[in-house]
């Protein structure tokens, strides 16, 4: 059962969960009859979704809706995709460090552009089982505990690739401007065996999660008044036009339409306020 009209908390994974996970989210809405779908950035790292309220679904760029199931994982997107809540919203939201969805949940570096039923990753039983405790638990706190558990239960078995959770933090560090060939010649491997291990731990190509990076980076300063042509020439970007393009391709938006949009939605605000994890995730 649902709680209050509206509640947005996050608070931070245990110690035993922080090397895979960034943050635990708990999402609660009224319904909001005829509302504009919710855009999703691309943010590089695959997020854990389980509803609890009523359906959601994704909105193609034809406007044609798929239902979505109620527990999934979004994996890494290079694009922005649309999602529309049909009812009150009840969502746990679970974003994943970059290289811990596949750490926790072996076969999500598969899961890159698509929206994948846990039961593809999960045993159907453990689905089944964390969806009826999700529904029984009485608040947002209790929710928030019953996925916990369910992380914990993943860690015997868990693997984190050393190598390519390095890789993600350097891109990190250095905003996503390293060339890839550095990058491994850092890291003291090979750019093939760089390019594989993103293939199967992310499923995005390190070129395209550094491009995610950088994206972020700019949103970021923008929004905290750099002018554009600063945000360009400091971010690694060829040029503002090259920034501009940018914004087209991941959001979907003109620059300073962009701007104007990240401050359009309250979940999107409170998401930019998390202290570790990607600047921009809603639009």
């Amino acid at each position: 059962m649902l709680g209050v009209a509206m509640h947005h908390a996050s608070s931070a994974p245990p110690p035993e969960l922080a090397p895979f996970v960034r943050s635990l989210w708990v999402q609660e809405e009224a319904a909001f009859p005829d509302a504009e779908p919710t855009v999703l950035l691309p943010v590089g790292h695959a997020t854990l979704v389980l509803e609890y309220g009523d359906p959601f679904e994704v909105v193609d760029e034809h406007g044609v809706a798929t239902r979505l199931p109620a527990a999934l994982l979004v994996g890494p997107f290079s694009r922005p995709v649309r999602v529309r809540a049909r009812g009150r919203t009840g969502l746990v939201l679970v974003p994943f460090r970059a290289a811990g969805a596949a750490a926790l949940l072996p076969g999500a570096g598969r899961c890159a552009e698509a929206f994948v039923p846990l039961e593809e990753l999960v045993p159907a039983p453990d689905v089944r089982r964390l969806s009826a405790r999700l529904g029984e638990a009485p608040g947002p706190d209790e929710r928030r505990g019953v996925v916990e558990g369910f992380l914990r239960e993943r860690l015997a078995n868990a693997e984190l690739d050393a190598c390519l959770a390095a890789a993600i933090a350097r891109i990190e560090r250095g905003g996503g401007s390293e060339p890839v060939a550095a990058l491994a010649e850092g890291l003291g491997t090979g750019r093939r065996q760089l390019v594989r291990r993103f293939a199967e731990g992310l499923g995005l190509a390190p070129k395209v999660f550094a491009r995610i990076v950088r994206f972020q980076r700019a949103l970021e300063r923008a929004c905290a008044g750099v002018p554009w042509s600063v945000v360009a020439a400091r971010g690694g970007f060829a040029d503002q036009a090259h920034l501009a393009h940018e914004c087209q391709a991941l959001a979907g938006r003109a620059p300073r339409a962009l701007l104007a949009a990240l401050d359009g939605r309250e979940v999107g605000r409170r998401f930019r306020a998390e202290p570790d994890g990607p600047f921009a995730t809603y639009l």
